[in-house]
């Protein structure tokens, strides 16, 4: 926490100079707890510059992509990545008991590749609701 403030108090007058920069994340709340989040950076390249040392505290993965609003960008094509994949997720489960294969026994197979996107919660919610 020390070490968050810290960069924090170094970072703000180069933000107060600079307001137009923005870093929405990705990782959840674990993430956050973990200080690993995923930051997409959208702004100057020599603001992003100073600033990279506070979300080095804040997450692991930390991408510069663009003028400012990039970030922003970068942030609703995720989430448009993993609506478009649960939804994949959902059709195959569908799919699956309409042809007599139970979900619960289906679902398994599609565990490994949501534990590689974190989205295993979501896919188990949706296996249990089919197979009612």
């Amino acid at each position: 926490m020390r070490m968050l403030v810290l960069k924090l108090l170094d970072t703000l007058p180069v933000l107060e100079r600079n307001p137009n920069i923005d870093a929405p994340v990705s990782g959840g709340e674990a993430g956050a707890i973990q200080g690993t989040l995923s930051i997409m950076v959208g702004g100057k390249p020599t603001v992003f510059d100073r600033v990279k040392p506070l979300f080095q505290v804040l997450g692991k993965n930390i991408v510069h992509i663009g003028a400012s609003g990039a970030g922003q960008v970068a942030k609703a094509c995720n989430q448009i990545v993993v609506t478009v994949t649960l939804e994949a997720v959902s059709e195959a489960l569908t799919f699956a008991r309409r042809n007599r294969v139970d979900p619960a026994l289906f679902s398994p197979a599609a565990m490994n590749v949501a534990k590689r996107r974190g989205m295993r919660k979501a896919i188990v919610a949706l296996a249990r609701r089919l197979a009612v």
